[in-house]
């Protein structure tokens, strides 16, 4: 039990068992436990839970400072706003979720809206407010994948991106430089050499990705708000760009195209209740 900010009185939290926070978690600062609960807010601070983690006073972006929120098993927080979401089970949001980037292992439950930025979720993602805004903010969601996988591929291709331009560079270099320059050709030859590695490791975990697609036909994206044009969906390969407002429907895989469908009332008025 931390009865107190975590801040530069505390310093980080690392501990082997449960922890509560029974206030703030301040920017910068980091906790790491089994099952962490956060009854304050986290304001641009690292949390990482080996189980279950609870945010009661919801998640803020701290400025200039990374934010995350990373659960080994079920993950739920009042609000996120500007914050990366990592779970290997449920994420349910109690209210709003704002421009934040979420991989989800299991379903996402947002019971409030969910504007901005990016969503990758495995299995099923359900709004109960609206997705996107009336000003069209770019709101992508992609279902169907292992989103720990892809948030991989995500930094391979970061890496991969950094690699050829330093390659470009040295070749460009060493075409100047006499013979015996072989320190550069050395640092060319390794840089080459590692992208090589890194191109083979992205293509094994495309494999695993496209082991994955088989499932994608049961996810399901349902909105009983209303979602709006800048919202982009992707079903495994197939993707989906909203056009016109949509109210109270659904989004699933029919053969290669996502096609949408009306909530049935019964179901709208089941999932409103609860």
């Amino acid at each position: 039990n931390v009865r107190s900010d975590v801040d530069f009185h505390t310093g980080n939290i690392f501990f082997v068992g449960d922890a509560v926070i029974h206030h703030d978690v301040k920017a910068g600062f980091s906790v790491q436990a089994n099952n962490v609960l956060i009854q304050g807010i986290v304001e641009g601070g690292e949390i990482r839970a080996r189980r279950d983690l609870k945010v009661e006073g919801g998640a803020r972006g701290g400025a200039g400072t990374r934010s995350l929120l990373d659960s080994g098993g079920g993950l739920r927080v009042a609000f996120a706003e500007k914050i990366e979401m990592r779970s290997k089970g449920k994420l349910l949001v109690d209210r709003f979720c704002h421009h934040s980037s979420l991989y989800v292992a299991g379903d996402l439950i947002v019971n409030d809206m969910l504007v901005g930025g990016t969503c990758q979720a495995a299995r099923h993602v359900f709004i109960k407010g609206n997705v996107g805004n009336r000003a069209n903010v770019p709101t992508k969601i992609f279902l169907g994948y292992d989103p720990h996988l892809m948030r991989r591929q995500e930094q391979f291709g970061k890496r991969l991106e950094a690699l050829a331009e330093r390659i470009t560079h040295y070749k460009a270099v060493v075409g100047h430089l006499p013979p015996d320059a072989n320190d550069l050709t050395r640092k060319l030859a390794a840089a080459q050499k590692k992208s090589k590695m890194l191109v083979s490791l992205r293509n094994s975990m495309w494999k695993k990705l496209a082991q994955n697609e088989i499932q994608a036909s049961a996810c399901r994206l349902m909105v009983l708000g209303t979602v709006f044009p800048g919202v982009e969906i992707a079903i495994g390969r197939s993707y989906y760009a909203v056009t016109e407002p949509l109210k109270g429907v659904y989004f699933r895989l029919s053969g290669d195209e996502i096609v949408t469908s009306p909530i049935p009332s019964k179901i709208n008025s089941f999932l409103a209740r609860g």
